[in-house]
C-alpha cells in the first residue's frame, strides 16, 4: 500500500489531531498536549492527502496511519498516510514504557488511545465496526482468529470478567477496571498485584499523568449495572503479534466522523 492510497481494512487505534506543523492528543473537553519534536513532514502528509490544514490522525496496532476524506460532501473515505517509524513522545506521560508491570495504573493517554477490541464470556475476540448503509447505521462484529491463550487469561484476571481492552500502536495493552474491582476483589489484594501498589503508584506520577487519569476516570452511565461507574485504565502488558481477521477488503466508509470517532 502507497501513502495517499485508500485504506480497505477496519480503522482502529489512537486518535491524534494534528494542524498546522503540530501533532497533538485532545482530551475530552478540548486541552491538547502536543508531541514534542518536529512532526511537520507527518503532517504536511496528512494535510495533502486530506485536503485541509487540519483534522484527526488515527494510528492502529500495527503502525499504519489513517486519515478521512471527504467525498461529494457526504461521505468519508479512509485513507493510508503511511507507517510511523519514529516513537512519538509527549510531555508528563509515557504511551511506550519500557518496565511498567502489570497491574499497574496505565501510564499513557487513555480516552481514544489504542485499537478498542472486545472480550466476550467465550473466550473470543472481536472489534465492533459501525457503518452507514443506506441511510441506516449499521455495527457489526468481526472476530480476531489468532489470540494467544495468554492474553485472554490475563485479561479475564485483571478485569475479573469480560469487556473492552485497548492495543496501541506500541504493542501495549491495557483495559478499563471497575473501580470496586480494584477495591474489593481478592485477586488485587493478592501476591500478583495490590491496590496499595496501585495507590503508591498514582502518588508518584506526574501532574499530566494523575489529569489523565482522573479524566478517564469520572463516573460514566453504564447501561449493563444501570449505575454511574468509574473505571481506571490498568496495564495488560504487551502484545505485538499481528492480529488475524476473517474481515473483506472494503474501505471503512462513514458519514460523520464525529459519531464514529468522537474527540
Amino acid at each position: 500500500m502507497d501513502k495517499g492510497d485508500i485504506y480497505p481494512h477496519h480503522v482502529r487505534g489512537s486518535r491524534y489531531g494534528f494542524g498546522y506543523g503540530k501533532l497533538f492528543y485532545k482530551y475530552p473537553g478540548g486541552a491538547k498536549n502536543y508531541a514534542i519534536g518536529d512532526w511537520s513532514s507527518l503532517v504536511d502528509d496528512c494535510c495533502k492527502i486530506k485536503d485541509k490544514f487540519n483534522g484527526r490522525l488515527i494510528i492502529n496496532e500495527e503502525k499504519e496511519m489513517i486519515v478521512y476524506k471527504q467525498k461529494d460532501g457526504e461521505s468519508w473515505i479512509p485513507y493510508f498516510v503511511g507507517k510511523l517509524n519514529n516513537r512519538v513522545r509527549f510531555q508528563g506521560l509515557e504511551n511506550d514504557p519500557e518496565n511498567l508491570s502489570p497491574g499497574l495504573l496505565w501510564t499513557g493517554f487513555a480516552s481514544h488511545h489504542g485499537a478498542k477490541f472486545h472480550l466476550d464470556m467465550k473466550d473470543r475476540i472481536f472489534f465492533r465496526e459501525t457503518s452507514y448503509e443506506r441511510g441506516a447505521q449499521v455495527t457489526r462484529k468481526y472476530y480476531v482468529q489468532n489470540i494467544d491463550r495468554d492474553l485472554i487469561e490475563r485479561l479475564y484476571d485483571f478485569k475479573q470478567g469480560q469487556g473492552s481492552f485497548h492495543i496501541n500502536e506500541f504493542g501495549h495493552v491495557w483495559a478499563a477496571v471497575d473501580k470496586e474491582v480494584i477495591q474489593e476483589s481478592e485477586f488485587y489484594h493478592s501476591d500478583t498485584i495490590d491496590v496499595k501498589d496501585i495507590q503508591d503508584q498514582f502518588k508518584q506520577m506526574s501532574d499530566v499523568q494523575k489529569h489523565t487519569i482522573n479524566k478517564y476516570s469520572q463516573p460514566r452511565y453504564s447501561r449493563l449495572t444501570r449505575r454511574r461507574d468509574s473505571w481506571y485504565p490498568i496495564y495488560i502488558g504487551k502484545y505485538t503479534k499481528p492480529l488475524k481477521i476473517l474481515r473483506e477488503e472494503n474501505p471503512h466508509i462513514i458519514i460523520d466522523p464525529d459519531v464514529i470517532f468522537p474527540e
